[in-house]
């Protein structure tokens, strides 16, 4: 056996997706799982578009989760205590007028502390309500960053970093933000002005222009922090901008490292995938057109058209015909 010191600490890392353990080193350890997934990246980027858009919802719901642990510190710590006064008191319970008193009062505060539980799930519900309505924006987000991992599969020096991307998606939000821009300080200019001049009375002005600096930055601090609530249909078109505008960012970020053979292969991709997950079309659609396989039974191509159409090439047409989007228009090959 080896002596260890009390404060060794040993961190351990693997390539492993799903890795399995024997119960025995399960017990023995900690495994956090730091795998990205769409979900998670989704709930992610939902409150960075929340705290950038709504800062007030996001301090609300930070100050209530740190609540909440709070309040679950207190009742543990209620609980232990309980059971160390039960477990050491002498004779008679109902005797011990000081262990009776210490009872009622952990059982006040526990249900003062259950009390404000239920205030702040309330209120934590109501937060997420507001809050789910930018879901679509994380949903975009997780999308196109999931699209890109999955680049390397055509190079492998395709490779992004989730930090930088969380950077892009909060560069795209902020070139539309609500928020009106900080004003410029020009009580400043005014003082140094009156002192190259040199005018008398210079304590009783510096005073002065301290007053009107500090009337003006409170009215400066409050139009900082200053939120646009949006409802209805000027929430849903805020949202459709965010998503288009999440888009945009990402797309020039992403067509700035790639080679032009793959840029339209890539543009292709984000586009059909949006559209999938739009419900615009449907996965067997985008399967269709990215691969075609030719129709097993085409019909004898027009002479006309073997000048400049192979046989593979005129089964691929028949089978676009039978997609539901290119029956509307007639058949593709009726005009050949």
């Amino acid at each position: 056996e080896i002596v260890l010191n009390n404060s060794f600490k040993l961190f351990m890392q693997t390539k492993l997706s799903n890795p399995h353990y024997p119960p025995e080193i399960q017990a023995e350890c900690t495994i956090i799982n730091f795998t990205v997934t769409e979900d998670g990246l989704e709930d992610q980027l939902l409150f960075l578009v929340v705290k950038l858009e709504r800062l007030d919802l996001a301090k609300k719901k930070s100050e209530l989760i740190k609540q909440q642990n709070e309040f679950k510190v207190t009742l543990a710590h209620l609980e232990a205590l309980l059971l160390e006064k039960l477990a050491n008191a002498e004779g008679d319970i109902l005797d011990d007028t000081e262990l009776i008193l210490s009872l009622e009062e952990a059982k006040k505060t526990s249900d003062e502390v259950k009390e404000k539980v239920v205030v702040a799930q309330e209120t934590e519900l109501k937060i997420n309500e507001t809050s789910e309505f930018y879901r679509p924006t994380g949903a975009r987000g997780s999308l196109l960053f999931f699209q890109l991992m999955s680049l390397c599969n055509m190079h492998t020096f395709y490779k992004y970093s989730l930090d930088a991307y969380l950077m892009v998606v909060t560069r795209a939000v902020n070139s539309v933000t609500l928020r009106k821009p900080k004003e410029v300080k020009e009580e400043v200019k005014v003082d140094e002005t009156t002192e190259a001049e040199g005018g008398e009375d210079e304590e009783g002005d510096e005073e002065d222009a301290e007053d009107e600096v500090a009337e003006e930055a409170a009215p400066e601090e409050e139009e900082e922090e200053e939120i646009i609530e949006l409802t209805g249909k000027e929430l849903k078109l805020r949202v459709d901008l965010l998503q288009n505008i999440i888009t945009l960012f990402v797309w020039n970020y992403t067509r700035r490292g790639l080679l032009d053979s793959d840029k339209l292969t890539v543009v292709s991709m984000m586009c059909m995938n949006i559209l999938v997950r739009a419900g615009k079309i449907t996965a067997e659609e985008k399967e269709t057109l990215i691969r075609c396989p030719p129709d097993p039974t085409p019909p004898v191509m027009p002479e006309n058209a073997r000048s400049w159409l192979s046989e593979t090439q005129w089964a691929q047409l028949k089978t676009l015909e039978n997609m539901e989007a290119f029956k509307k228009g007639g058949q593709l090959t009726q005009n050949i």
